[in-house]
């Protein structure tokens, strides 16, 4: 399978598709997420006590359920998590969605198969998510400097 282009423009509107089975009036869709940087101040204990930055991450995301008026969207999660457990976070929902489209792949190809501009919209995304995830690290290894050792 070839990643689509991270560049390439996402389409303004998806097919619309009609689900069948009660767990769809469950199915959450998210109208905003917001993420900040929150720096608090703190002071390393032992030997190398010093005084040192604390970074977090405020998460907020907002949406509603299939059965809901998309208008009504509703704060859905917020929380303020250490950095390094958003890092911890983003990996596990990588090596998930991994994962499942592993196992999409492979029951999805015969004749009744995923709804392709969806998948088209969902590989542009991750191939976005992976470059600023690089950008990220690169980011945080400039910062920490080199390895100690």
């Amino acid at each position: 399978m070839t990643t689509p282009s991270p560049d390439a423009p996402l389409p303004a509107t998806l097919p619309q598709i009609t689900v069948f089975g009660d767990f769809a009036t469950r199915v959450t869709f998210l109208t905003q997420s917001e993420s900040a940087l929150v720096l608090g101040l703190g002071a390393l204990e032992g030997e190398e006590a010093r005084e040192v930055l604390v970074p977090y991450l405020e998460i907020r995301l907002d949406g509603h359920q299939a059965a809901e008026d998309p208008a009504e969207a509703q704060p859905l999660m917020s929380v303020v998590l250490p950095l390094e457990i958003a890092a911890s976070l983003i990996a596990g929902l990588a090596a998930d969605m991994q994962s499942a489209c592993r196992q999409l792949a492979a029951i999805g190809g015969g004749n009744l198969s995923p709804e392709p501009v969806r998948l088209a919209q969902a590989g542009n995304l991750l191939g976005r998510a992976l470059q600023d995830l690089q950008t990220a690290k690169y980011a945080l290894q400039d910062l920490a400097g080199p390895p100690a050792g």
